[in-house]
């Protein structure tokens, strides 16, 4: 560490300040975030801080910090960072010093975990001169700017696949022979258990064109560190040495998050709270997805009186199944969209573990930006 980097305690150069209650966040459709001790989770009219800023998770067994961008509230579950002062310390270079620490280790010791202002205020902290603070800044912003902007891209192609499947086969309007929408131009539909569809089409039970398999049991101490993803209701659960399925794959919730849909693409391992879609016929596995997706199996599963899903009350439920080639023109679409989506997470993937190397070295000042060149060539 050169002598142009300073060592202080967190409590010289800043101070932890509690949220404020509020009500009706999550039903506000107002311009301004609302942040949690894990997050975002509403939105208001009038902001607490009327800047950009950090956010540290106060109460709960799992807290995190977190970066606003705009004007944002914070409620009584979280601090938010208030610097003494802002010409000395970059308020993004004092976030990604937050990443660096434990912030679950800063605990008050009540009965209800939370973090502890006391503990927070005497850990040590290394600041650069403020040019470097904000030439450091700069670097990660750069990875963290190009990773959402992959994020939001996929959110946009999977709004856009959302769009044209309701199109297609809600709404019935896919491209007719001559390129027309086929019901507005005038497409012939016929009467069906399910209300009038194209002619040609068809209605199934959902149990004539898959089934719902149940997953494995792996308990937690039973699993060995590797790649593959293990998947509960609730989504990701931890990562096994070895896949119980090649993807890509769909899982449903069982039991706990019923009802729950996720899209694998690469080989996972299914664990005994959730089902995987076995296929009995050809039909395009993300036409599926996006059917599972749109079914209410809070619904069902209550209405058949069972604890959980009832995967024969699902298997016994109908769908319409168009023609082969509507189906076959619909994966081709959504196959070249796919193919974007796994790029960008790919590339996310690894900006991400360029961004999480390169931290903890340009905190400490073990990467000096004066060393732009190296940086560059990726030598760290």
């Amino acid at each position: 560490m050169t002598s142009e980097w300073k060592e202080f305690c967190w409590g010289d150069i800043a101070t932890l300040e509690y949220g404020k209650s509020l009500r009706n966040y999550k039903k506000s459709t107002g311009q301004y975030p609302v942040f949690g001790t894990n997050g975002q989770i509403g939105t208001c009219d009038k902001p607490l801080v009327d800047d950009e800023g950090v956010i540290i998770g106060r109460k709960g067994a799992y807290r995190e910090v977190h970066f606003s961008k705009d004007p944002f509230f914070v409620i009584d579950t979280a601090f938010y960072l208030k610097l003494n002062d802002p010409t000395c310390v970059d308020i993004s270079f004092a976030y990604y010093q937050l990443l660096n620490l434990d912030i679950n280790s800063l605990d008050s010791g009540s009965a209800i975990p939370s973090t502890s202002r006391e503990d927070f205020y005497s850990l040590p902290v290394k600041l650069p001169p403020i040019e470097e603070q904000h030439r450091i800044v700069e670097i990660l912003k750069s990875l963290d700017d190009k990773i959402e902007l992959n994020r939001r891209m996929n959110v946009t192609l999977e709004q856009i696949a959302q769009a044209i499947f309701k199109q297609w086969f809600i709404d019935f309007e896919f491209p007719d022979e001559n390129g027309q929408p086929y019901k507005s131009s005038g497409g012939e539909m016929v009467e069906s258990g399910l209300g009038e569809i194209p002619r040609g089409w068809e209605v199934k039970a959902i149990g004539d064109i898959l089934e719902l398999a149940y997953g494995k049991s792996l308990p937690k101490k039973k699993r060995i560190s590797g790649p593959y993803p293990v998947y509960g209701s609730g989504g990701i659960s931890g990562y096994h040495n070895k896949p119980l399925l090649n993807g890509p794959g769909i899982i449903v919730g069982r039991k706990g998050t019923i009802g729950s849909v996720f899209w694998v693409e690469k080989d996972f391992y299914p664990i005994d709270t959730v089902f995987f879609v076995k296929l009995k016929s050809q039909i395009p596995l993300y036409w599926v997805f996006m059917n599972l997706q749109r079914m209410n199996f809070a619904k069902l599963s209550s209405d058949s009186g069972v604890p959980g899903v009832n995967r024969n009350v699902i298997h016994f439920q109908k769908w319409v199944i168009p023609q082969k080639t509507v189906l076959d023109q619909f994966n081709s679409i959504i196959l070249s969209i796919l193919i974007i989506i796994h790029k960008n997470k790919k590339e996310e993937a690894n900006l991400s573990h360029i961004r999480d190397t390169l931290l903890p070295k340009l905190m400490s000042g073990k990467i000096r930006i004066s060393e732009k060149l190296k940086l560059e060539k990726g030598l760290i």
